[in-house]
Protein backbone atom coordinates (compact mmCIF):
# COMPACT_ATOMS: atom_id res chain seq x y z
CA UNK A 1 0.00 0.00 0.00
CA UNK A 2 1.23 3.50 -0.69
CA UNK A 3 2.38 5.88 2.38
CA UNK A 4 -0.21 8.61 2.44
CA UNK A 5 1.14 12.33 2.69
CA UNK A 6 -1.48 15.79 3.29
CA UNK A 7 0.23 18.84 2.66
CA UNK A 8 -1.32 22.29 4.01
CA UNK A 9 -0.43 25.02 2.10
CA UNK A 10 -2.19 28.61 1.77
CA UNK A 11 -2.11 28.75 -2.23
CA UNK A 12 -1.96 26.45 -5.13
CA UNK A 13 -2.10 26.20 -8.77
CA UNK A 14 -3.36 27.70 -11.09
CA UNK A 15 -2.08 30.30 -8.70
CA UNK A 16 1.12 31.65 -10.20
CA UNK A 17 2.99 33.05 -7.46
CA UNK A 18 6.29 30.97 -6.64
CA UNK A 19 5.45 29.34 -3.53
CA UNK A 20 2.09 27.80 -5.08
CA UNK A 21 4.16 26.33 -7.83
CA UNK A 22 6.84 25.23 -5.60
CA UNK A 23 4.05 23.32 -3.06
CA UNK A 24 2.68 21.56 -6.27
CA UNK A 25 5.79 20.33 -7.26
CA UNK A 26 6.61 18.63 -3.95
CA UNK A 27 3.29 17.15 -4.24
CA UNK A 28 3.54 15.95 -7.79
CA UNK A 29 7.18 14.48 -7.17
CA UNK A 30 5.64 12.45 -4.32
CA UNK A 31 3.18 11.30 -6.32
CA UNK A 32 6.22 9.89 -9.06
CA UNK A 33 7.96 8.76 -5.98
CA UNK A 34 5.36 6.37 -5.10
CA UNK A 35 3.03 7.98 -2.65
CA UNK A 36 -0.55 9.12 -2.37
CA UNK A 37 -0.90 12.56 -1.85
CA UNK A 38 -3.64 15.40 -0.56
CA UNK A 39 -3.44 19.25 -0.90
CA UNK A 40 -5.29 21.04 1.36
CA UNK A 41 -5.28 24.80 0.50
CA UNK A 42 -7.22 28.09 0.27
CA UNK A 43 -9.37 29.26 -2.70
CA UNK A 44 -8.21 32.69 -2.55
CA UNK A 45 -5.66 34.22 -5.26
CA UNK A 46 -2.32 35.75 -3.80
CA UNK A 47 -2.22 38.88 -5.95
CA UNK A 48 -6.24 39.24 -7.32
CA UNK A 49 -8.02 40.66 -4.59
CA UNK A 50 -11.76 39.69 -6.43
CA UNK A 51 -12.61 36.21 -7.50
CA UNK A 52 -11.93 32.83 -6.01
CA UNK A 53 -10.51 29.57 -7.18
CA UNK A 54 -12.93 26.55 -8.57
CA UNK A 55 -13.66 23.61 -8.24
CA UNK A 56 -13.13 23.03 -4.35
CA UNK A 57 -11.99 19.57 -5.04
CA UNK A 58 -10.32 17.61 -8.34
CA UNK A 59 -7.08 15.62 -9.15
CA UNK A 60 -4.41 17.25 -10.26
CA UNK A 61 -1.30 15.31 -11.87
CA UNK A 62 -2.10 12.90 -9.47
CA UNK A 63 -2.84 15.00 -6.74
CA UNK A 64 -6.23 15.52 -4.98
CA UNK A 65 -6.84 18.76 -4.17
CA UNK A 66 -8.88 19.96 -2.08
CA UNK A 67 -9.66 23.59 -1.43
CA UNK A 68 -11.44 25.30 1.97
CA UNK A 69 -13.34 28.63 1.59
CA UNK A 70 -11.94 31.67 3.19
CA UNK A 71 -13.83 35.32 3.88
CA UNK A 72 -11.87 37.67 1.41
CA UNK A 73 -10.14 39.67 3.99
CA UNK A 74 -7.39 42.19 3.25
CA UNK A 75 -4.26 40.06 3.06
CA UNK A 76 -2.09 43.36 2.80
CA UNK A 77 -2.71 43.99 6.98
CA UNK A 78 -1.27 41.99 9.68
CA UNK A 79 -4.60 41.82 11.48
CA UNK A 80 -6.82 40.70 8.74
CA UNK A 81 -3.88 38.18 7.27
CA UNK A 82 -3.52 36.77 10.37
CA UNK A 83 -7.69 36.02 10.94
CA UNK A 84 -7.39 34.68 7.67
CA UNK A 85 -4.95 32.76 8.63
CA UNK A 86 -6.57 31.65 11.34
CA UNK A 87 -9.87 30.77 9.48
CA UNK A 88 -7.87 28.38 6.85
CA UNK A 89 -6.03 26.42 9.83
CA UNK A 90 -9.71 25.78 11.43
CA UNK A 91 -11.14 24.87 7.90
CA UNK A 92 -7.83 22.11 7.64
CA UNK A 93 -8.07 20.39 11.00
CA UNK A 94 -12.09 19.86 10.36
CA UNK A 95 -10.56 18.16 7.27
CA UNK A 96 -8.29 15.82 9.05
CA UNK A 97 -10.37 15.22 11.86
CA UNK A 98 -13.32 13.89 9.36
CA UNK A 99 -10.95 12.03 7.03
CA UNK A 100 -8.68 8.96 7.14
CA UNK A 101 -5.96 9.65 8.69
CA UNK A 102 -2.34 10.38 6.56
CA UNK A 103 0.95 8.82 7.40
CA UNK A 104 2.95 11.98 6.90
CA UNK A 105 1.31 16.07 7.22
CA UNK A 106 3.16 18.80 5.83
CA UNK A 107 2.61 22.18 6.93
CA UNK A 108 4.01 25.37 4.98
CA UNK A 109 4.39 28.16 6.47
CA UNK A 110 1.70 30.49 5.30
CA UNK A 111 -1.05 31.53 6.81
CA UNK A 112 1.58 32.71 9.44
CA UNK A 113 1.65 30.80 12.03
CA UNK A 114 0.54 27.04 11.59
CA UNK A 115 3.12 26.34 13.86
CA UNK A 116 -0.26 26.83 16.60
CA UNK A 117 -1.80 23.99 14.28
CA UNK A 118 0.31 21.11 15.65
CA UNK A 119 -0.49 20.43 19.04
CA UNK A 120 -3.96 20.21 17.50
CA UNK A 121 -3.35 17.68 14.82
CA UNK A 122 -0.79 15.69 17.29
CA UNK A 123 -4.34 15.82 19.82
CA UNK A 124 -6.50 14.32 16.58
CA UNK A 125 -3.66 12.30 14.85
CA UNK A 126 -1.42 10.87 17.36
CA UNK A 127 0.33 8.66 14.76
CA UNK A 128 0.51 10.62 12.18
CA UNK A 129 4.04 12.28 10.98
CA UNK A 130 4.34 16.19 11.39
CA UNK A 131 6.69 18.32 9.49
CA UNK A 132 6.81 21.72 9.47
CA UNK A 133 8.58 23.40 5.93
CA UNK A 134 9.68 26.55 7.59
CA UNK A 135 9.62 28.74 4.42
CA UNK A 136 9.29 32.17 6.06
CA UNK A 137 9.98 32.39 9.71
CA UNK A 138 7.19 33.66 11.94
CA UNK A 139 6.95 35.07 13.97
CA UNK A 140 10.82 36.69 13.08
CA UNK A 141 9.42 37.86 9.97
CA UNK A 142 6.80 40.10 11.13
CA UNK A 143 9.36 41.52 14.15
CA UNK A 144 11.81 42.64 10.91
CA UNK A 145 8.75 43.60 9.03
CA UNK A 146 7.68 46.14 11.25
CA UNK A 147 10.25 46.43 13.77
CA UNK A 148 9.19 48.53 17.37
CA UNK A 149 5.72 48.06 16.31
CA UNK A 150 2.83 47.16 18.48
CA UNK A 151 2.72 44.08 15.92
CA UNK A 152 5.88 43.51 16.25
CA UNK A 153 5.69 43.72 20.02
CA UNK A 154 2.84 41.38 19.77
CA UNK A 155 4.89 38.70 17.45
CA UNK A 156 7.46 38.55 20.09
CA UNK A 157 4.99 37.77 22.81
CA UNK A 158 4.15 34.60 20.71
CA UNK A 159 7.90 33.40 20.78
CA UNK A 160 7.22 31.27 23.43
CA UNK A 161 4.06 29.31 22.47
CA UNK A 162 5.51 28.90 19.11
CA UNK A 163 8.09 27.42 20.58
CA UNK A 164 5.79 25.04 22.64
CA UNK A 165 4.33 23.72 19.71
CA UNK A 166 7.33 22.84 17.50
CA UNK A 167 7.70 20.57 20.45
CA UNK A 168 4.78 18.47 19.22
CA UNK A 169 6.44 18.06 15.49
CA UNK A 170 8.28 15.32 14.34
CA UNK A 171 10.52 17.34 12.11
CA UNK A 172 11.22 20.80 11.11
CA UNK A 173 12.84 21.18 7.54
CA UNK A 174 14.64 24.95 6.98
CA UNK A 175 15.62 26.17 3.50
CA UNK A 176 19.30 27.53 4.79
CA UNK A 177 22.04 27.27 7.30
CA UNK A 178 20.91 30.89 8.47
CA UNK A 179 17.60 29.77 9.08
CA UNK A 180 19.03 26.94 10.73
CA UNK A 181 20.83 29.41 13.49
CA UNK A 182 17.78 31.16 13.59
CA UNK A 183 15.64 28.02 14.56
CA UNK A 184 18.14 26.69 17.21
CA UNK A 185 16.77 28.43 20.64
CA UNK A 186 13.66 26.22 19.86
CA UNK A 187 13.48 23.11 21.13
CA UNK A 188 12.63 19.91 18.67
CA UNK A 189 12.37 16.50 18.87
CA UNK A 190 14.77 15.46 15.73
CA UNK A 191 17.43 16.65 14.17
CA UNK A 192 17.63 19.79 11.37
CA UNK A 193 17.53 19.36 8.21
CA UNK A 194 17.87 22.02 5.27
CA UNK A 195 16.42 20.70 2.09
CA UNK A 196 16.01 24.56 -0.46
CA UNK A 197 13.62 25.80 -2.78
CA UNK A 198 13.98 25.24 -6.91
CA UNK A 199 14.04 26.84 -9.71
CA UNK A 200 10.59 27.28 -11.53
CA UNK A 201 12.81 26.84 -14.66
CA UNK A 202 15.18 24.01 -15.22
CA UNK A 203 17.10 24.56 -18.64
CA UNK A 204 18.94 21.50 -20.32
CA UNK A 205 21.86 23.57 -20.94
CA UNK A 206 22.71 27.00 -19.95
CA UNK A 207 20.93 29.44 -22.68
CA UNK A 208 22.65 31.96 -24.32
CA UNK A 209 20.56 34.86 -25.08
CA UNK A 210 18.12 35.35 -27.66
CA UNK A 211 19.76 38.53 -29.29
CA UNK A 212 16.13 39.43 -30.51
CA UNK A 213 15.00 39.70 -27.09
CA UNK A 214 17.35 41.24 -25.55
CA UNK A 215 17.95 43.93 -27.91
CA UNK A 216 13.62 44.85 -27.42
CA UNK A 217 14.01 44.86 -23.89
CA UNK A 218 17.72 46.89 -22.98
CA UNK A 219 18.74 48.30 -26.48
CA UNK A 220 21.67 47.88 -29.03
CA UNK A 221 25.12 48.29 -27.85
CA UNK A 222 24.73 46.94 -24.28
CA UNK A 223 27.85 44.94 -22.77
CA UNK A 224 26.66 43.33 -19.63
CA UNK A 225 23.01 43.59 -18.21
CA UNK A 226 22.44 43.00 -14.94
CA UNK A 227 18.88 41.93 -13.82
CA UNK A 228 16.59 41.79 -10.94
CA UNK A 229 13.51 39.66 -11.68
CA UNK A 230 10.87 38.91 -9.07
CA UNK A 231 9.12 40.58 -5.85
CA UNK A 232 10.68 43.47 -4.41
CA UNK A 233 9.11 43.82 -0.90
CA UNK A 234 10.14 45.18 2.09
CA UNK A 235 12.27 42.24 2.81
CA UNK A 236 14.30 43.15 -0.40
CA UNK A 237 16.93 46.40 -0.68
CA UNK A 238 17.13 47.85 -4.24
CA UNK A 239 19.36 51.35 -2.64
CA UNK A 240 22.89 49.52 -2.70
CA UNK A 241 22.57 48.42 -6.56
CA UNK A 242 21.05 52.10 -7.45
CA UNK A 243 24.56 53.59 -6.02
CA UNK A 244 26.36 50.62 -7.72
CA UNK A 245 24.93 51.76 -11.44
CA UNK A 246 25.62 55.51 -10.50
CA UNK A 247 29.31 54.10 -9.81
CA UNK A 248 29.43 52.87 -13.40
CA UNK A 249 26.83 55.31 -15.33
CA UNK A 250 30.02 57.18 -17.14
CA UNK A 251 32.41 54.94 -16.54
CA UNK A 252 30.79 52.75 -18.47
CA UNK A 253 27.80 53.21 -20.34
CA UNK A 254 27.07 49.61 -22.28
CA UNK A 255 27.05 48.15 -18.59
CA UNK A 256 23.03 48.00 -17.91
CA UNK A 257 21.04 47.47 -14.74
CA UNK A 258 17.05 46.48 -15.49
CA UNK A 259 14.35 45.85 -13.02
CA UNK A 260 11.25 43.29 -13.88
CA UNK A 261 9.27 42.81 -10.47
CA UNK A 262 6.26 43.37 -8.76
CA UNK A 263 5.88 44.01 -5.09
CA UNK A 264 4.92 47.23 -2.42
CA UNK A 265 8.71 49.00 -3.40
CA UNK A 266 7.96 49.58 -7.18
CA UNK A 267 7.25 52.99 -6.73
CA UNK A 268 9.52 53.68 -4.19
CA UNK A 269 12.51 52.44 -6.63
CA UNK A 270 11.04 54.76 -9.59
CA UNK A 271 10.61 57.65 -7.53
CA UNK A 272 14.68 57.19 -6.39
CA UNK A 273 15.73 57.37 -9.98
CA UNK A 274 17.30 60.80 -11.72
CA UNK A 275 17.59 62.39 -15.06
CA UNK A 276 20.59 61.12 -15.13
CA UNK A 277 20.22 57.58 -14.12
CA UNK A 278 20.60 56.07 -18.26
CA UNK A 279 22.01 52.94 -17.60
CA UNK A 280 18.68 52.19 -15.67
CA UNK A 281 15.81 50.36 -17.05
CA UNK A 282 12.78 48.69 -15.84
CA UNK A 283 10.87 45.47 -17.88
CA UNK A 284 7.41 44.13 -17.59
CA UNK A 285 7.17 41.51 -15.60
CA UNK A 286 6.99 38.21 -17.17
CA UNK A 287 4.05 35.29 -16.84
CA UNK A 288 5.51 31.68 -16.00
CA UNK A 289 5.69 30.58 -19.57
CA UNK A 290 7.59 33.69 -20.28
CA UNK A 291 10.32 33.65 -17.63
CA UNK A 292 13.09 31.51 -19.10
CA UNK A 293 13.75 33.79 -21.80
CA UNK A 294 13.86 37.22 -19.44
CA UNK A 295 16.28 35.12 -17.40
CA UNK A 296 18.23 34.12 -20.22
CA UNK A 297 18.73 37.72 -21.31
CA UNK A 298 20.64 38.68 -18.85
CA UNK A 299 24.33 38.00 -18.14
CA UNK A 300 24.20 38.50 -14.42
CA UNK A 301 21.06 38.28 -11.56
CA UNK A 302 20.35 40.55 -8.71
CA UNK A 303 18.97 39.76 -5.63
CA UNK A 304 18.82 40.99 -2.22
CA UNK A 305 17.43 40.30 1.25
CA UNK A 306 17.59 43.21 4.15
CA UNK A 307 20.09 42.40 6.74
CA UNK A 308 17.46 42.55 9.71
CA UNK A 309 15.49 39.70 7.48
CA UNK A 310 18.42 37.30 7.71
CA UNK A 311 17.33 33.75 8.42
CA UNK A 312 13.74 34.27 8.04
CA UNK A 313 13.40 33.86 4.47
CA UNK A 314 15.78 32.73 1.50
CA UNK A 315 15.41 34.80 -1.64
CA UNK A 316 14.06 31.71 -4.50
CA UNK A 317 15.02 33.89 -7.26
CA UNK A 318 18.73 32.55 -6.59
CA UNK A 319 18.34 29.22 -7.77
CA UNK A 320 16.49 30.66 -10.37
CA UNK A 321 19.33 32.28 -11.36
CA UNK A 322 21.98 29.20 -11.17
CA UNK A 323 19.28 26.93 -13.00
CA UNK A 324 19.60 29.94 -16.33
CA UNK A 325 23.13 29.20 -15.46
CA UNK A 326 23.68 33.27 -14.56
CA UNK A 327 25.79 33.86 -11.88
CA UNK A 328 24.57 36.12 -8.75
CA UNK A 329 25.23 39.73 -7.96
CA UNK A 330 23.67 39.99 -3.47
CA UNK A 331 23.06 42.13 -1.61
CA UNK A 332 22.22 41.02 2.02
CA UNK A 333 23.93 39.99 5.40
CA UNK A 334 26.82 38.99 5.96
CA UNK A 335 25.50 35.60 7.76
CA UNK A 336 22.85 34.50 5.02
CA UNK A 337 22.82 31.84 3.33
CA UNK A 338 22.87 32.53 0.15
CA UNK A 339 26.63 34.58 1.04
CA UNK A 340 27.52 31.15 2.29
CA UNK A 341 26.44 29.69 -1.41
CA UNK A 342 28.11 32.24 -3.21
CA UNK A 343 31.56 31.95 -1.70
CA UNK A 344 31.36 27.80 -1.44
CA UNK A 345 30.61 27.43 -4.96
CA UNK A 346 31.47 30.06 -6.69
CA UNK A 347 28.76 31.32 -8.25
CA UNK A 348 28.91 35.03 -7.94
CA UNK A 349 29.84 38.12 -5.97
CA UNK A 350 28.96 39.80 -2.66
CA UNK A 351 27.52 43.51 -2.72
CA UNK A 352 27.76 46.44 0.16
CA UNK A 353 28.27 49.80 0.46
CA UNK A 354 31.79 48.96 1.19
CA UNK A 355 32.71 47.56 -1.88
CA UNK A 356 30.99 49.80 -4.63
CA UNK A 357 34.36 50.97 -6.30
CA UNK A 358 35.68 47.37 -5.99
CA UNK A 359 32.57 45.78 -7.67
CA UNK A 360 32.59 48.09 -10.25
CA UNK A 361 35.63 47.40 -11.31
CA UNK A 362 34.59 43.73 -11.50
CA UNK A 363 31.99 44.64 -13.33
CA UNK A 364 34.33 46.52 -15.91
CA UNK A 365 36.45 43.70 -16.21
CA UNK A 366 33.71 41.20 -17.15
CA UNK A 367 32.09 43.53 -19.59
CA UNK A 368 35.75 43.54 -21.35
CA UNK A 369 35.73 39.34 -21.00
CA UNK A 370 33.22 38.01 -22.43
CA UNK A 371 35.30 34.49 -21.76
CA UNK A 372 35.39 35.09 -18.21
CA UNK A 373 31.84 35.49 -17.92
CA UNK A 374 30.85 32.56 -20.24
CA UNK A 375 33.00 30.37 -17.52
CA UNK A 376 31.11 32.02 -14.27
CA UNK A 377 27.87 31.14 -16.14
CA UNK A 378 28.78 27.32 -17.05
CA UNK A 379 29.73 27.06 -12.79
CA UNK A 380 26.48 28.51 -11.92
CA UNK A 381 24.62 26.15 -14.36
CA UNK A 382 26.81 23.07 -13.20
CA UNK A 383 26.32 24.07 -9.59
CA UNK A 384 22.62 24.15 -9.29
CA UNK A 385 22.52 20.23 -11.32
CA UNK A 386 24.68 19.20 -8.84
CA UNK A 387 23.43 21.09 -5.64
CA UNK A 388 19.87 22.52 -6.12
CA UNK A 389 18.27 20.71 -8.31
CA UNK A 390 14.49 19.89 -8.20
CA UNK A 391 15.04 16.37 -8.67
CA UNK A 392 18.04 16.34 -6.01
CA UNK A 393 15.87 17.71 -2.77
CA UNK A 394 12.71 15.79 -4.10
CA UNK A 395 14.80 12.92 -3.93
CA UNK A 396 15.52 14.33 -0.23
CA UNK A 397 12.27 14.78 0.57
CA UNK A 398 11.39 11.18 -0.11
CA UNK A 399 14.45 10.17 1.18
CA UNK A 400 13.39 12.20 4.43
CA UNK A 401 9.22 11.44 5.30
CA UNK A 402 10.70 7.66 4.69
CA UNK A 403 12.85 7.64 6.84
CA UNK A 404 10.59 8.92 9.30
CA UNK A 405 8.01 6.63 9.26
CA UNK A 406 10.57 3.78 9.34
CA UNK A 407 11.67 5.74 12.38
CA UNK A 408 8.52 6.07 14.12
Amino acid sequence: MKPTVTICYHFYPPDDVVSARLFADLAEGLVCRGWSVRMLTGNRWFHHTEGSICPSREQMEGVEVVRSWRPNWDQSRHLWRMLNGLWLMAAWWLRVLFSRRPDVLILGSDPQFTQLLIPFLRLISPRTRIVQWVFDLYPEAIMAHSPGSGMARLAERLRAPVGLCYRFADGLVDIGACMRERLSPYQRKSEPVTLTPWALVEPQHAPAPDPELRNKLYGPGVKLVLLYSGHLSRAHEYRPFLALARRLREREPGILFAFSQNGHRIEELREALEEADHNIRFTPFLPLEQLAGLLASADIHLASLRSDWWGTVVPSKFFGSMATGRPVLFCGAEKSAIRGWIDEYKVGYFLNEEQLDETADLLVDLAGRPEKLRALQQNAFEVYGRHFSRRLVLNGWDAYLRELLERS
